[in-house]
């Protein structure tokens, strides 16, 4: 065995150097992680990569991207899909008022809008919607009364505050556009100047700028309408 600091050949099993006197038992390589931090040596490559892919492994398994996916796919589809049905609903209702009264239901916001309770900071206090029926004398039906043309106006999941109306706007007589916020909560739609009954609609405005599409990203902007055509 040769000795480490002097490099003198000794006998197997020596246990220290003949000539310098050097422990070689300490000397002798050893195979385990602690003996090769002592003999200042390093861990082998492998070891260390499948520690860390174990750690990856772990990481991915507190939140997985599958999930957030997932979640999108099962309960923000859904509730698209709820807003498009109810839009439907509404505006199937706004025709049979017209039908009856030859003119389309009020839209109002602010104080004289249904949303007029959110609060004064909420944005969809301001947006277009339909008029709230305050008292007897106002003179005017709404689609819920005094004749039930639905039976209760529905809401809009995405908006900020629960209970929210979907916004909706009169354009003089001649048509009507209804509009959720979509799933990022902002009113995106602006219905002077995306709805006009003078053109063809809907307008390319509205199309190209303030229509929310799922494959721009699960929550993305744009808004989710529908108009009189």
């Amino acid at each position: 065995m040769q000795c480490p600091k002097c490099q003198t050949e000794n006998p197997e099993g020596a246990e220290v150097c003949a000539r310098c006197g050097w422990d070689l038992i300490e000397a002798e390589p050893v195979e385990s992680a602690d003996g090769m931090r002592k003999a200042g040596g390093f861990l082998p490559f492998w070891p260390w990569f499948l520690l860390i892919v174990a750690a990856v492994a772990g990481l991915s398994l507190i939140v997985p991207p599958s999930e957030i996916r997932l979640t999108y796919s099962s309960g923000g589809r859904s509730t698209v899909s709820r807003v498009n049905t109810d839009l439907r609903s509404v505006s199937t209702a706004i025709e049979a008022y017209m039908v009856d009264n030859n003119m389309y239901v009020a839209s109002a916001s602010g104080d004289l809008g249904v949303n007029r309770r959110l609060p004064t900071d909420d944005p969809a206090r301001h947006i277009s919607t339909f008029r709230a029926w305050t008292s007897e004398d106002d003179k005017f039906m709404t689609l819920t009364t005094p004749v039930s043309y639905i039976t209760s106006l529905p809401r809009d999941p995405f908006a900020r505050s629960e209970g929210t109306a979907l916004g909706y706007y009169n354009a003089k007589e001649m048509g009507w556009i209804l509009f959720s916020c979509g799933p990022d909560g902002d009113y995106d739609v602006d219905p002077l100047l995306d709805y006009d009954p003078a053109q063809s609609n809907p307008m390319v405005r509205l199309v190209v700028l303030h229509t929310y599409d799922p494959t721009n990203g699960a929550v993305s902007d744009g808004d989710i309408w529908r108009v009189k055509q």
